[in-house]
């Protein structure tokens, strides 16, 4: 249950301190003509997800071997 607490709460913080697609995406639309606004926002935010769920796995390994207190 801890680790499952322990990861929401990671991935949220990361998710939240992660570099907003806002402003890469209103270029990405302003470029477009509003054609890809949506898939931005939607690809940014899954890559920002995959990108803190592996972060979070490093940290746990380096947890597990001592390296992290």
């Amino acid at each position: 249950v801890w680790k499952i607490l322990e990861f929401e709460l990671f991935l949220t913080a990361c998710i939240l301190g992660a570099p907003t697609c806002a402003f890469v995406c209103a270029k990405v639309c302003a470029l477009s003509g509003g054609l890809l606004c949506t898939s931005c926002y939607v690809r940014c935010a899954a890559e920002t997800v995959e990108f803190c769920t592996d972060a979070y796995d490093h940290w746990i390994e380096a947890s597990d071997a001592g390296c992290v207190p």
